[in-house]
């Protein structure tokens, strides 16, 4: 039986089948992921802390740029945050490495989050380290959330 059927059989009004889309259709009225202070922005904190919530979702995430590990790979941190050593930092690996970056830049990154496994990283995104930097890459961020950017733009 077709919706249309279904809401002449039960004498609906047109209003109604919006509503009975919503009750019948799984998923339908949803929202799809996470959401932080409704803006649709996450924060760095945010996928550190709750990564298996965010795992697969794809995320824009503005933050400052802590520490630059190769052209297509970097550090981010909260925009602002006074450095103690214990504030959250997630890697960001720019599979599109269209613009060299600053220690200290803000910059906004669109990206799917996941957990980092450099050999994944670079057989699915034809990404490729030199010996050393795959190494630090193992050795700080292995099983760690990344967002795998496919874009990254500099913010004022």
């Amino acid at each position: 039986m077709t919706m249309r059927q279904l809401v002449k059989t039960l004498r609906l009004p047109t209003l109604g089948i919006a509503t009975l889309a919503l009750i019948l259709v799984p998923g339908c009225g949803e929202t799809a992921g996470p959401v932080i202070d409704g803006s649709g922005d996450a924060r760095v904190e945010d996928v550190v802390d709750n990564r298996v919530e965010w795992d697969g979702e794809t995320i824009e995430l503005s933050g400052e740029v802590e520490q630059i590990i190769a052209p297509n790979a970097f550090v981010m941190g909260e925009i602002n945050d006074v450095d103690l050593g214990g504030e959250p930092k997630v890697l960001i690996v720019d599979v599109a490495a269209t613009q060299g970056l600053e220690l200290e830049q803000n910059v906004r990154v669109i990206g799917e989050v996941q957990s980092f496994v450099a050999e994944e990283v670079e057989r699915d995104y034809d990404v490729k380290w030199d010996g050393d930097i795959r190494k630090t890459l193992e050795v700080e961020y292995e099983g760690k959330p990344a967002v795998i950017a496919k874009s990254t733009l500099a913010i004022e």
